[in-house]
């Protein structure tokens, strides 16, 4: 009973760390991406066929490896040898092969995001060599050849840009040889090779070597929350600045209609008004304002209409004369109708009083005169 318990609950453990798993995905690369570039040396030897030690043959060359997917690798490496064959050429042989690298590390393990320190590959692949013999010893020739081997990998810097390996494969030649099987041993050569690789900055993610992204960015399906919350806000608030100002026009409406009654029910429209200064001021008392927005509020009930002033004065109120006074106390009422009541001044006539008869100057006073008229 107590193994069962064990059991499952290494059973959901093991589901718990595959659905964290899950929630993250290797992020993918471009061609130009998880490139590596590097150089081999070493030698080979035969397997069975002659003595070992006298029949190894110094290669070195070039490696250039393309990450598909942290378990995966594609490589092309070519390298030349010396003393592979009875050629009296100083270089004999060359061989160009296609390698398919497996990260067994990665494959059984899985990937954590970053190289490890140490790692294992399994490596694979054909290949074309070309041997190199002078025209008398009967020309070059070419042979296929197939390979398999390990390479022990530890990977060197800060961020892991350089790998050195020590890289034990068996090279068979699969043509040109009388062995009777395609993969004998007297067709076998072991060979030992140790390089050095350089790992190119990657485009997608500015590092060496693949990294994980998560399937979902929380902090960005935050901000497009926060992004829609705020638009939302701005919508009700706009639609609650439209209610209120329907409010207020419907507020204005009610407004001017009040006003329009109180208008044809305050203002005569056959006489004029007249408004009484104090002796010698061009500014209205505040008695006679409840009579000038009388005037405002008919002027507001009847577009049509406009209003006409004519100031009047005594010769002996100002000093600068009594024709300014009287200017002054129309642009004064003038004025209060524009700026308190809100009338337009297109709709403001101010006339120049002219009276030649004293007598009716004395008799008109400080006063003036408002007359409503059509535009």
């Amino acid at each position: 009973m107590i193994r069962l318990k064990q059991l499952i609950g290494l059973v959901l453990l093991g589901c718990c760390v595959l659905q964290a798993e899950a929630q993250r995905t290797v992020m993918s690369g471009g061609f130009f991406d998880n490139w590596t570039l590097g150089g081999v040396v070493g030698a080979s030897a035969p397997v069975s066929q002659g003595a070992f030690w006298e029949g190894m043959s110094p290669l070195y060359g070039v490696e250039l490896t393309k990450k598909v997917v942290p378990e995966l690798g594609i490589g092309l490496r070519y390298t030349a040898a010396h003393s592979l064959t009875a050629s009296s050429n100083v270089f004999d042989a060359t061989d160009c092969d296609l390698l398919i690298k497996i990260n067994l590390h990665n494959l059984l393990v899985g990937y954590k995001g970053h190289p490890r320190r140490f790692e294992l590959e399994a490596v694979g692949g054909a290949g074309w060599r070309h041997l190199y013999f002078p025209a008398d010893e009967g020309g070059d020739r070419h042979q296929a050849t197939s390979r398999v081997g390990l390479d022990f990998n530890i990977q060197l810097g800060k961020e892991s840009a350089f790998t050195l390996g020590v890289r034990p494969a068996f090279v068979w030649t699969l043509s040109g040889t009388s062995a009777p099987h395609l993969y004998d041993w007297d067709r076998c050569r072991f060979e030992l090779t140790a390089g050095l690789a350089f790992h190119f900055l990657n485009r997608n993610n500015g590092r060496r070597h693949f990294s994980y992204v998560r399937l979902h960015d929380q902090s960005k399906i935050d901000a497009q929350v926060a992004k829609v919350e705020g638009l939302s806000a701005m919508v009700a608030e706009r639609d609650s600045i439209i209610c209120r100002q329907q409010e207020e026009l419907l507020r204005r409406q009610q407004e001017a209609d009040a006003m329009r009654h109180r208008a044809d029910a305050q203002v005569p429209v056959e006489p004029g008004m007249t408004f009484v200064f104090d002796k010698g001021s061009d500014g209205l008392p505040a008695a006679q304002l409840p009579q000038l927005e009388a005037v405002a509020l008919y002027l507001k009930a009847h577009p049509s209409a406009c209003v006409e002033l004519s100031g009047s004065a005594l010769e002996d109120e100002s000093e600068q004369g009594s024709e300014q006074l009287a200017q002054r106390r129309a642009e004064s009422v003038a004025q209060l109708l524009k700026r308190r009541f809100g009338v337009a001044m297109r709709r403001i006539r101010i006339l120049k009083r002219r009276n030649t008869d004293a007598a009716q100057v004395e008799k008109q006073g400080s006063t003036c005169f408002c007359r409503l008229a059509q535009l």
